[in-house]
């Protein structure tokens, strides 16, 4: 039975408490791997194999795959409440699900489509790959290759962890100087254009994402942005008081219906969190389709995204 690799040091912010119960899970999730027939040389689980045969023999498969890459930019403009008039105007670029080893062409396609886009921050909201007992390094190059992309924004580039994601990919992922948000925030911008950015861990899978600890790293006073891969949180986000929330996950779906209704949905999700546009009373939201794919680099019905979000003060 293979066992979590340990590195000799973890990075030492990261809280002990933590790590040990994240290493327990994904421990316990490797042996109900382990416990079922594995798919021959990483391939995906044999539904999904079953699932792209048919679309083989349906003569679909190469329309899906284009489908796959032909990543767009999405532009949503938000008013949060509150929101200061010192930082209307504000541009984040927001990319999730990118499941980096599936298929070594995403990495061009997005750094294309990074090219030339203004931002002033810029986020990653999990699931950096797709089969979490893949060696780490061909995720670890794509992603290096975004990073340069994105370049230095004024206030940086953070990101969150996802179902995906593994300890092990994690501290890979701070070696390339990626700032992992873990049940923390970071204080952006100076004087009046002060804010902060909290992050969870997955809450879908590992149920080790803390609004609460989160929401207690953030000074009061100021505006709070939640990045947590899962928008399941959004009741406990309004209630520690953010304004923003941003996610993933879901990929709207990836196998849609026309008309984006998708195949497969998630109980723990309700359908107005599934795809874009949300509000929770006070809270605003997104969750992003994602600019990747999962276990197959495949998409009907729904569109994979880049989103710029531009964040306005309220009129008046």
């Amino acid at each position: 039975m293979d066992t979590l690799p340990e590195p000799i040091d973890w990075p030492p912010r990261w809280s002990p408490e933590w790590v040990s119960r994240r290493a327990v899970i994904e421990q316990a999730r490797r042996e109900r791997l382990h416990s079922r027939e594995p798919a021959p040389g990483g391939l995906p689980p044999a539904p999904y194999r079953i699932f792209a045969a048919a679309l083989r023999a349906a003569g679909l498969y190469q329309r899906g795959y284009r489908n796959f890459l032909d990543l767009g930019l999405t532009r949503i403009r938000h008013c949060p409440s509150p929101w200061p008039r010192s930082l209307d105007g504000l541009r984040i670029l927001h990319l999730s699900d990118l499941h980096l080893d599936l298929d070594p062409a995403l990495v061009p396609v997005t750094c294309s489509r990074i090219a030339g886009v203004p931002f002033d921050l810029a986020v990653l909201t999990g699931d950096f790959w797709d089969i979490s007992l893949a060696e780490e390094g061909k995720t670890l190059a794509g992603l290096q290759a975004i990073l340069a992309a994105l370049g230095n924004p004024p206030l940086g580039v953070h990101a969150v962890l996802g179902n995906h994601d593994t300890l092990q990919l994690a501290a890979g992922l701070e070696t390339l100087g990626l700032g992992l948000l873990i049940n923390e925030a970071v204080l952006l911008g100076d004087g009046d254009s002060r804010f902060a950015l909290a992050g969870i861990d997955d809450a879908y899978a590992f149920g080790t994402g803390s609004v609460k600890a989160a929401a207690r790293a953030c000074p009061p006073g100021l505006p709070r942005i939640l990045l947590s891969h899962s928008p399941q949180v959004a009741e406990a986000a309004r209630e520690a008081g953010f304004c923003l929330m941003l996610s993933g996950h879901t990929h709207g779906g990836q196998i849609c219906l026309p008309g984006g209704l998708p195949l497969v949905t998630m109980t723990e999700i309700p359908a107005p969190l599934f795809r874009g546009l949300w509000r929770a009373g006070p809270l605003a939201g997104y969750t992003s389709t994602g600019a990747g794919a999962c276990h197959l680099p495949l998409r009907f019905n729904c569109p994979p995204e880049i989103v710029l979000h531009s964040l306005h003060a309220l009129p008046g």
